[in-house]
C-alpha cells in the first residue's frame, strides 16, 4: 500500500511571500522616519488614563491628524513603558514637550 503525504508547502507557488499582516499600517521604522521628533512620556503602572485623552486633544488640535504619530518602548531593567508621541518637526515636539514632557507641571 503506497502512503501519500501532503504538505502546505507543496501547494505554495515559488515566488511566495508573507503576506503583510496590516494592510496600510506602517512598521515602526517607518514612522520614526516619517516623524523624526519624538516626546517620551512614561505611562504609569495604572495607565494615562483621562491624561491620554488630553494628549489625543492637544495632538489634533495643535499638529492637525496627519502631523504625529504613536510608538512605544518598553525597560525592561526597570519594568517601565513609554508612549512615544512622535512629530513632523521640532517646534511642535518641543510645545508638546512644555505642556506634557518629564518637567510638566
Amino acid at each position: 500500500m503506497a502512503v501519500v503525504v501532503f504538505t502546505r508547502l507543496a501547494q505554495v507557488p515559488p515566488c511566495y511571500t508573507a503576506p503583510v499582516r496590516y494592510k496600510g499600517k506602517k512598521t515602526p521604522r517607518q514612522i520614526e522616519a516619517e516623524f523624526p521628533h519624538f516626546v517620551e512620556v512614561e505611562i504609569p503602572g495604572s495607565g494615562l488614563g483621562k491624561r491620554l485623552g488630553a494628549i489625543y486633544a492637544w495632538c489634533d488640535g495643535q499638529a492637525g491628524r496627519s502631523n504625529y504619530a504613536f510608538t512605544q518602548r518598553h525597560e525592561r531593567e526597570a519594568v517601565r513603558d513609554f508612549l512615544q508621541v512622535r512629530f513632523r518637526d521640532e517646534e511642535t515636539a518641543a510645545a508638546f514637550r512644555r505642556e506634557f514632557g518629564p518637567d510638566a507641571a
